[in-house]
């Protein structure tokens, strides 16, 4: 079976879904951040209407956020990076994580000591920027 990459207004109501299970009570609009679809698909600047609730337990609202087209990954940032900064990180990170995954069959893991002297992961690197997914079911706690 044949993945079929996400459309445009697919992209946005999956967002706004994800968004949605995280702010329930918050109206949220997505607006285009970039005039043309970049190769992994869009960037959304996100808008709130209305107030938060009080309380403070639920996690902020991103003010951008990326939606693969080919994962169906929706990715924010707890860095307010500048538009251009947040797309640059994000297809770096996409980039190691391609060359990672092609180097994994015929490599063996690196024995001590180099493994400590490896390069940092996609995924160490991407948290260490600040990036994170957002799920469609997440754990509230």
């Amino acid at each position: 079976m044949q993945w079929q990459s996400l459309t445009k207004s697919q992209a946005v109501e999956l967002a706004l879904a994800r968004l949605k299970f995280r702010h329930p009570e918050t109206v949220l609009e997505l607006a285009d951040a970039i005039e043309s679809e970049r190769e992994f698909g869009w960037v959304f600047r996100v808008s709130q209407n209305g107030a938060q609730p009080a309380g403070g337990s639920s996690p902020s609202i991103p003010s951008m956020v990326i939606v693969n087209k080919y994962s169906a990954q929706v990715v924010a940032n707890a860095i307010e990076y500048r538009l251009d900064e947040f797309i640059k990180q994000y297809q770096e990170l996409l980039a190691q994580n391609q060359s990672d995954s092609s180097k994994w069959c015929g490599t063996v893991g690196f024995p001590l000591p180099w493994r400590w002297l490896r390069g940092k992961s996609a995924a160490e690197r991407a948290k260490e920027n600040g990036f994170y997914e957002i799920r469609a079911q997440e754990e509230r706690g």
